[in-house]
């Protein structure tokens, strides 16, 4: 659809829009473009975003620099950050499939035992049959939100101790106190850097 020349310098910032519909059919919430910076730029590459203006359509391009043949295998995540998480449990519940796999094999990789869910109804499913210690909810679920979903799991004998952190893409004021009402521990805004996400789930297991 293009971008209009005011937006262009300010496309890459997070919750940044062009001009849509109320009925919200053209785009999220305006992390996409974010999170890809966000990327590209952790890689030591970067990304420029073209367009003639609205309608015209655009062009993004991605520059990464090229690793030498003799670059080692990545490193492990630090000890400090996955120590004492091996085996422990953790629930994720995301509706999107590539951020849930995403999360799913970074969480696996770190040594926890995890189990993944698309919606409130299997979460709650999950959250009864594989009891876990820590459960990830995105709160922009379809149907049951993540807030409902973590009254429903704190209001549930079998359920209610879990550690509950809510992901979100809206960081206001009344979202974090909603989160707290509803039985978060942790509310964090996206996009969530995996190490941060992995020291939440560390101080959270050692609290228990």
């Amino acid at each position: 659809m293009g971008i209009s020349e005011d937006l262009l310098p300010r496309v890459f910032d997070l919750f940044v829009q062009g001009e849509r519909g109320l009925d919200r059919r053209q785009g999220g919430l305006g992390l996409g473009l974010g999170v890809a910076k966000t990327l590209v730029e952790s890689h030591g590459g970067r990304i420029d975003a073209m367009s003639a203006g609205p309608g015209e359509g655009s062009t993004f391009v991605v520059m990464l620099p090229m690793p030498p043949a003799s670059l080692a295998s990545p490193a492990a995540m630090s000890p400090a950050v996955t120590g004492g998480l091996d085996g422990v449990r953790v629930l994720v519940v995301e509706d999107n499939p590539d951020a849930l796999e995403m999360m799913v094999q970074s969480l696996s990789a770190a040594g926890l035992q995890v189990a993944a869910a698309p919606d409130a109804a299997a979460a709650m499913r999950a959250a009864v049959g594989f009891k876990p210690v820590v459960a990830v909810l995105d709160i922009g679920l379809p149907g049951t939100d993540g807030y409902e979903l973590a009254r429903q799991l704190r209001a549930d004998d079998v359920t209610r101790s879990i550690s509950l952190i809510a992901l979100t893409g809206y960081g206001r004021d009344v979202d974090l106190e909603t989160a707290r009402e509803a039985g978060f521990d942790v509310f964090l805004v996206k996009p969530v850097p995996i190490d941060v996400l992995l020291a939440h789930v560390a101080d959270l297991v050692t609290a228990t």
